[in-house]
């Protein structure tokens, strides 16, 4: 009884800390989080980024075929790898984020890009400001995260596109992580345990993540005027390998392998992320 305390008073404490967390978090890694976009991959989670970065350029060269992207913004840019490398000649590209680290750190390696220090839940927009908008990996760290939609829905011109990935509930991957790496539970024992060896990285984790079921994230679309074009789910790592090497090839070919694999129920249940294409209505 008195550690489910504990944990619920860590979970509040989580929940009202959660922006300042990830911001944290992300000033202290912003040159490790351009590396993973840019080294040959080493883990599932880089081969995941590097992945998503690829379907994403495709992605954006095939709506360009039929499409004009005069002002492009990606939300939660990071360290601009892919807002940066965005394929579009004469297109103002927007960059914003909520840690300014990582916005130095995409000026130090990217040029022509407008870098904005904000928040998902109040951009500095206004309306109908732009032809695509990214969201890549960000609005699971966000509580409010349907505000957050309707932010980017708001600044995207009729017939503009979004392009928005989140983790999977579905992975059974996923799932390991939802249920202990990001539980309460784990994060009372981490902050407990780093709190007696004084450890400071405790402070860059101790927020709250969110995973997403696909019809759920197509619902949220189709509610804030967003009507699904497409989607696919990608990366299909079945286990977490940590920094045993041979595991993490082992881990990484299985999951090219996979990406082969075409049987949507099968796919659905060992795919890391989701990628949706959808385009303003009104």
């Amino acid at each position: 009884a008195l550690v489910g305390f504990y944990c619920l008073v860590v979970e509040l404490l989580v929940m009202l800390n959660q922006s300042q967390a990830v911001k944290n978090r992300f000033d202290h890694e912003s040159q490790e989080w351009f590396d993973n976009y840019n080294n040959e991959p080493k883990s599932i989670f880089q081969f995941d980024l590097q992945l998503r970065k690829e379907l994403v350029l495709e992605t954006v060269l095939d709506l360009a075929q039929e499409n004009e992207f005069s002002r492009v913004v990606e939300i939660g840019c990071g360290s601009c790898n892919v807002i940066g490398e965005i394929p579009l000649k004469g297109s103002q590209k927007v960059g914003v984020d909520l840690s300014n680290k990582m916005l130095e750190t995409g000026k130090k390696n990217y040029s022509g890009i407008a870098l904005i220090n904000g928040d998902t839940n109040f951009l500095p927009f206004k309306d109908d400001q732009f032809d695509m908008v990214l969201c890549l990996g960000v609005i699971q760290y966000i509580n409010s995260y349907a505000d957050a939609i309707t932010e980017i829905s708001r600044i995207l011109k009729p017939d503009g596109y979004l392009i928005l990935s989140v983790p999977s509930k579905h992975s059974v991957f996923n799932i390991y992580r939802k249920l202990w790496h990001h539980s309460p539970m784990y994060m009372f024992m981490k902050s407990l345990v780093y709190g007696v060896l004084k450890v400071d990285k405790v402070i860059h984790r101790l927020y709250k993540m969110h995973y997403f079921d696909i019809s759920e994230v197509d619902t949220i679309l189709s509610k804030k005027d967003l009507k699904k074009i497409s989607g696919l789910i990608h990366t299909h790592g079945i286990m977490k390998t940590y920094r045993m090497a041979m595991l993490n090839r082992m881990n990484i070919k299985m999951s090219k392998m996979l990406e082969r694999f075409d049987n949507p129920s099968f796919q659905k249940l060992t795919g890391w992320t989701y990628l949706t294409v959808s385009r303003k209505i009104l």
